[in-house]
């Protein structure tokens, strides 16, 4: 099966398609300095727009090379653990462009398309549970890619009963549409935020960072029973970021 969005290969030819971040892991642990040296991750298309390269050094260690001409990325690093590599790979690639991707629909990222894979489920059949493309309007904010990906693919709910991701839901008797988008954002504000907010003003030690709607502040993405909170850094212009 061809790659949706990129595929990886190590020197010896092992071939894998819209790898995970485990899979990625699993290639540089089988790296030795005599005939597996390296592993390239590019796009999945003939003439790649992008690609990544990790290779080992002499004296031990990893080189890491980055590009991407299309945003003038060219980064060259050295780092010493595979597995901060193989997440920092993932969350790289999963913010490049791929042939087919638009502004109109969420396209799935690599590591939403396995996770959906392992529920049985096929991403490519998923539809735009919300109106993502007038979120800015109605609920002066964008979301990230990967978060649209997997609302459209899995809709509310928890992980495992343990993760409850934040979702926009209906009113009773109504659709979900625009206004739960602005609803969830005002909830969280006023809720989550609020709490934060104080905790910032009372202990700045324990919640070092501004909090939405404060430019570049905290949302809420995610909770558990525990009382952990998952957030967005929403500073910049680009949620994938």
């Amino acid at each position: 099966m061809a790659a949706d969005f990129c595929h990886a290969e190590n020197e010896e030819g092992v071939r894998l398609d819209d790898p995970s971040e485990a899979a990625v892991r699993t290639l540089l642990s089988g790296l030795d300095n005599t005939e597996n040296t390296f592993v390239i991750l590019q796009t999945g298309e003939d003439e790649p727009s992008w690609y990544a390269s990790v290779a080992l050094e002499d004296e031990g260690g990893y080189e890491v090379v980055l590009r991407d001409p299309s945003c003038r990325e060219h980064v060259v690093a050295t780092e010493t653990s595979a597995e901060k590599i193989a997440r920092d790979l993932i969350l790289w690639i999963a913010r490049r462009d791929f042939r087919g991707r638009t502004v109109h629909h969420s396209v799935p990222r690599p590591d939403v398309v396995g996770l959906a894979r392992l529920a049985g489920l096929d991403p490519a059949t998923a539809e735009p549970l919300l109106p993502w493309d007038l979120a800015q309007d109605v609920a002066g904010i964008r979301f990230p890619a990967d978060y649209r990906a997997f609302v459209d693919l899995f809709g509310p709910g928890e992980l495992r009963g343990e993760l409850g991701v934040v979702t926009p839901r209906p009113l009773p008797g109504r659709p979900i549409g625009v206004g739960a988008l602005s609803r969830k954002v005002n909830e969280l504000i006023n809720d989550t935020g609020a709490a934060f907010k104080q905790m910032r003003e009372d202990s700045p030690d324990l919640c070092p960072y501004p909090v939405y709607p404060e430019p570049g502040g905290l949302l809420c993405w995610a909770s558990n029973y525990y009382g952990d909170h998952c957030f967005w850094l929403t500073e910049g212009d680009d949620p994938d970021r």
